[in-house]
């Protein structure tokens, strides 16, 4: 039975507690394995010669000018991270050298995800590979979360389209915390897989999307597991921190 995910009751009686406690005491009995935690992350092209240097030289004698940075390229890119699996990755706008259909308000071409191309990656990539992994598990129902990027807001109704399309039973984890990247496990993954792209060092950038790709579908079944059923003890602490940020 999945509990906890429908608790705008409890906000209404912790008002003058921060919204990551009152989130955590009404989640404390989740079942975290039928969760699909999402998140987009932008995974920097680390190789020598793609540091950030915000520094400048001048002639002795000369105003300096005003500091510049040399911007890594990076991957722009959603997954999701589940206790059994991780999806496949969906690249979105912002990827460096690649071209978007995507438009922004302005009618340009986007820089970064917007609302359309968000609910391209669910219908795409997150609903049909979450669906994947939870039907291995004979789990007809699991629950999407997300953070609050304005952009997603089209979940619930890409959501709803989706199981009335697929007769399926699909949940948008409610009333997630903003500002909460500590309660996500997906975050831990990120940083895991920048550090083993980075330890290995590649010469040019599609070499390194093809290995940042590779390592989060190669991530160890016991590092899933261990991320995934963390959330119980994330949530402990953030009570005990009255809602204020956990290292974790």
């Amino acid at each position: 039975m999945l509990e906890g995910y429908a608790c705008q009751e409890a906000f209404s009686g912790h008002k003058a507690e921060k919204a990551a406690s009152v989130y955590a005491r009404a989640n404390m009995r989740t079942n975290w394995k039928a969760v699909l935690f999402t998140d987009r992350s932008k995974v920097a092209f680390s190789y020598p010669g793609a540091k950030v240097m915000p520094v400048e030289w001048a002639l002795e004698g000369q105003a300096r000018p005003a500091a510049s940075v040399n911007h890594p390229q990076v991957y722009n890119l959603y997954a999701g991270l589940s206790y059994h699996a991780v999806t496949d990755v969906h690249q979105v706008a912002g990827t460096s050298g690649s071209k978007t259909a995507y438009r922004n308000q302005r009618g340009q071409a986007a820089r970064n995800i917007t609302t359309e191309e968000y609910k391209d990656v669910l219908n795409n990539t997150l609903l049909p590979a979450g669906t994947r992994i939870f039907n291995a598990q004979g789990m007809g129902t699991w629950v999407l979360q997300q953070d609050n990027d304005p952009t997603h807001k089209i979940a619930g109704e890409a959501i709803k389209d989706w199981n009335y399309k697929k007769v399926s039973s699909v949940k948008l984890m409610a009333n997630w915390p903003p500002n909460s990247p500590d309660l996500s496990p997906i975050e831990n993954l990120w940083s895991m897989v920048q550090a083993r792209v980075n330890a290995q060092g590649y010469e040019n950038f599609t070499c390194f999307k093809a290995a940042v790709e590779k390592e989060l579908r190669n991530t160890p079944k016991e590092v899933l597991e261990s991320l995934a059923i963390s959330l119980p003890k994330r949530m402990k602490k953030v009570i005990e921190a009255g809602g204020d940020r956990i290292k974790y």
